[in-house]
């Protein structure tokens, strides 16, 4: 081998070897991401307590669809914007979200390669980036919190993650909840532990799903008003089928009929129990009980110019609010005075309590099937106001309407003596002497003042009465005082609950009445009226009064006013 040929096989094999290594050498990248293992993967976030704000987005692979909840602190409360900025009961649940992420600590790193992210799970769920079929699409959290900046407030995040798929048992060596994540804009995938559980886009779990916050040991009693109200082109028909009124007794432990009136056509007429039936007590408890456990399952905001008391002035309702309360059930009625009340299709409840409060349900059309549900429950519409029950706040009748005043006092007498009438001792303010002048002595030696009259004594029924009095006006003071709290809090929403709980309180005549055990002896009574009920016979609709059409002067449905 000649030198020339030496040379070139040496320089050759130089460079394949520097190739070689230049191939082998680990990236900058590589090298810095390995260094994390063992390190915090967010250092700066360490206190739960300073976030003002969460977002949570999920994909469902089954349905194609993303779904969000955003939870923000504005002007120190929390509101879920997603929901309409409806107030949100956050505070726990964030710290419980938020305490599963703080401290996590890279375990290991399952890829640097961006064609690794759907394998792993934590594709990030984008409106734009997703279709039809996308598959490996993570959950993304958002972790807020606000900082001062050139003497104003600026919300940014902490902490910003994508979570993908939990790795098996037997992967996770004997570490619970490790789960792939991966920080968006960003190629590598981890190893981390991780709790999820609390990292739910259901709107319930984020805010006080108690709807009314009463207490059914409170409630007096309740008012069933079955009908329907149906708006077909633009004519209104409704169905008036019952008003009845149900009384608590508690020291009986029993329900009492107060009123029962039923309907044909616009005709009412009283139809109380007969010798046959009795109240079905079982499915008046169940409404009580169903009541205080009332859940909110999702809320949808009111039209603008709707109030609280469901009322609203002709010239701010517009047509977009006129359909949004149709599609969900709800049929604007002219009331007169450039007024629109709302019906519902589906009747009201009333419930009175013993504060002096009432609340009024109307029930509007079916939402669908409840979020998750896999037995494809269905959830409906309502609209809640709160009034005064006059019902429980009657005043005082017995005993004395006034305490008599006290007689005026006796003027002394000019002449001295005591025979003459006082009333002609009596002298106008104009005719009387003035302060200055001298009297005789003789008059004023001999003038003799008559004792102050003590005033007269109050009887003990005239206490009880002003005692009584005195409950009744702060009794009234204290409803007052709730009812605009809960309206402030109803005002502006439709809320959804599920239709189990609807079929609990919207109860007809067929579902308070049942057979007495004479009536099962004898082979007769409600079984026969439900019996006509399931084979469809079913009563004509009634004219609204003052027309049908909308607008045109429907002014109220009789037997349903408020």
């Amino acid at each position: 081998m000649n030198e020339l040929t030496k040379t070139l096989t040496f320089v050759g094999s130089a460079v394949v070897v520097s190739l070689v290594a230049f191939l082998m050498r680990p990236s900058v990248e590589s090298t810095s991401t390995e260094s994390l293992v063992g390190t915090m993967l967010f250092p700066e976030f360490t206190d739960p307590s300073e976030l003002t704000g969460i977002k949570i987005v999920k994909f469902d692979e089954a349905l194609s669809k993303l779904t969000t909840i955003q939870v923000e602190k504005v002007n120190d409360r929390w509101v879920i914007p997603t929901h309409g900025n409806y107030p949100a009961d956050a505070e726990k649940q964030l710290a419980e979200a938020a305490g599963g992420l703080i401290d996590i600590k890279v375990l290991d790193i399952a890829s640097q390669e961006t064609k690794d992210h759907a394998y792993y799970g934590v594709v990030e769920p984008s409106e734009k980036d997703l279709k039809v079929g996308s598959e490996g699409v993570g959950t993304l959290v958002v972790l807020d919190k606000t900082k001062a900046e050139a003497g104003k407030a600026k919300s940014e995040p902490v902490l910003r993650l994508i979570i993908g798929k939990k790795l098996s048992a037997d992967s996770a060596a004997g570490e619970p909840n490790q789960y792939f994540v991966r920080i968006p804009e960003q190629a590598p995938v981890y190893v981390v532990a991780v709790n999820t559980e609390k990292l739910v886009t259901n709107f319930d779990a984020w805010i006080e799903r108690d709807l009314l916050r009463l207490n059914a040991l409170d409630v007096e009693q309740v008012t069933l008003k079955d009908y329907s109200t149906l708006l077909k082109g633009n004519a209104v028909q409704y169905y008036p089928k019952m008003v009845a009124t149900a009384k608590w007794l508690p020291e009986e432990g029993s329900w009492m009929l107060s009123k029962m009136q039923l309907f044909q056509g616009n005709t009412a007429f009283d139809a109380g129990l007969s010798d046959t039936e009795e109240l079905n007590k079982e499915k008046l408890d169940t409404l009580k009980t169903a009541l205080d456990d009332l859940k909110i399952e999702d809320v949808e905001k009111k039209p603008k110019g709707l109030g609280a008391n469901l009322r609203a002035s002709s010239d701010n309702f517009d047509d977009e609010g006129f359909q949004t309360l149709v599609t969900l059930g709800f049929v604007p009625i002219p009331s007169g005075n450039n007024e629109v009340e709302i019906y519902a299709t589906n009747g009201e409840v009333l419930v009175d309590m013993k504060d002096g409060v009432q609340y009024v349900l109307r029930f509007g059309n079916v939402q669908g099937a409840q979020e998750g549900s896999e037995e494809g429950k269905l959830n409906r519409f309502l609209l809640v106001t709160a009034k005064l029950s006059e019902a429980m706040l009657v005043p005082p009748t017995a005993g004395p309407t006034a305490i008599p005043p006290a007689p005026p006092a006796i003027p002394p007498s000019a002449s001295g003596g005591g025979g003459a009438d006082p009333a002609s001792e009596e002298k106008p303010a104009a005719e009387e002497k003035p302060a200055a002048e001298e009297k005789p002595a003789t008059e004023a030696a001999g003038a003799e003042k008559p004792a102050t009259e003590a005033a007269p004594e109050v009887s003990p029924e005239e206490k009880e009465f002003q005692r009584k009095l005195d409950e009744y006006n702060l009794k009234r003071k204290k409803a007052e005082q709730t009812v605009a709290e809960l309206n402030a809090r109803f005002a502006d929403w439709f809320y959804v609950i599920s239709e189990d709980t609807y079929k609990k309180i919207h109860l007809s005549r067929t579902d308070i009445i049942k057979e007495g055990a004479a009536a099962k002896d004898e082979g007769f009574g409600i079984d026969a009226f439900r019996k006509l009920e399931k084979d469809g016979i079913e009563p004509a609709p009634a004219a609204p009064p003052g027309g049908g059409n909308f607008p045109g002067g429907i002014p109220g449905l009789p037997g349903f006013g408020n």
